[in-house]
């Protein structure tokens, strides 16, 4: 009898583990369906995610938008600022030739005096001047001379006058004005050099380009401005799809050890299954081997 309670007790010892291992089971089974429940829900967080980056572009384009028509406006301003000021440049040049023209108007006109009545002192300084002159050519006719024989006597040196600085115009005379022009002219001239070679540039870089330059101008703010939106674009998927393969990864592995550990209670599972059915198969035996010898006796 004792050994029939020690028999009955492994018995029940090995239906409690049974009961245990389905019971891990179904647990590893629900654990399971929590998985799916999160793939599913990581896939609904992807969709938000996408729908505000989205909203996000929106806004981007709006502000790009804006910036673009702000900056054109401020070079309307600046183009009409310009003109106003060419315009008073143009204004102030005509004040000053006409202001010029009344004080030539307003200068005396120097007196000639016939020949008879010309001072004696400016006749001696035109004959004193004349004398200097042949005296000059002498000078250089000896020179000349001396180059072509191959005279080794020393050539008599013609010193010339050095040539004087010009003299800076005077402000607000035609010639500073004419100065002041050209220097603007120069300067308007190399910003549209410069203007020019940078829309000749983007001409060589966006495709489909007019050879007019506005045409130029605004193709190269559209392409700009997708070659923007498709960066924005590309960078969301590719930040959405580094998250959702992260999380599939992670998944992946808790699925990956789920299984392993079903797969280890299965195989307990078997296993205690198989010793429960043999002690169920002697504890049979012990309680069934006496009866069957009294009917045989019998």
């Amino acid at each position: 009898m004792e050994n029939n309670q020690d028999v009955q007790e492994v018995l029940n010892t090995l239906s409690n583990s049974i009961s245990a291992s389905e019971s891990f089971a179904s647990s590893n089974e629900s654990f399971a369906a929590s998985i799916a429940k999160a793939a599913s829900a990581v896939a609904a967080m992807e969709s938000t995610h996408y729908a505000e980056q989205q909203q996000k572009d929106h806004e981007q384009l709006q502000r790009i938008a804006a910036q673009h028509q702000q900056e054109v406006q401020q070079e309307q301003q600046q183009q009409v600022q310009q003109l106003k000021e060419e315009q008073q440049h143009q204004q102030q040049q005509q004040q000053d030739q006409q202001d010029q023209h009344q004080q030539q108007q307003q200068q005396p006109q120097p007196q000639v005096l016939p020949p008879q009545e010309q001072d004696p002192t400016t006749a001696v300084l035109q004959a004193a001047a004349l004398q200097d002159e042949q005296h000059q050519q002498v000078l250089q006719h000896i020179a000349t001379a001396a180059a072509e024989a191959g005279s080794t006597l020393a050539t008599v040196p013609i010193t010339a006058s050095s040539p004087q600085p010009p003299a800076k115009a005077a402000v607000g005379s035609a010639e500073w004005h004419k100065i002041r022009r050209d220097n603007h002219k120069e300067v308007e001239r190399r910003r549209r050099e410069t203007i020019n070679d940078g829309i000749n540039g983007l001409a060589k870089m966006v495709p489909n380009c007019d050879k007019n330059k506005g045409s130029i101008l605004k193709e190269a703010v559209k392409y700009i401005k997708s070659v923007l939106v498709e960066n924005e674009r590309l960078t969301g998927e590719i930040a959405v799809a580094t998250t959702a393969k992260y999380e599939i990864e992670k998944y992946l592995m808790e699925k990956s050890v789920a299984e392993a550990t079903i797969h280890s209670l299965n195989v307990q599972h078997e296993q205690l299954k198989r010793e429960y059915e043999e002690l169920r198969q002697k504890m049979d035996e012990a309680e069934g081997g006496p009866s069957t010898k009294k009917q045989r006796t019998e």
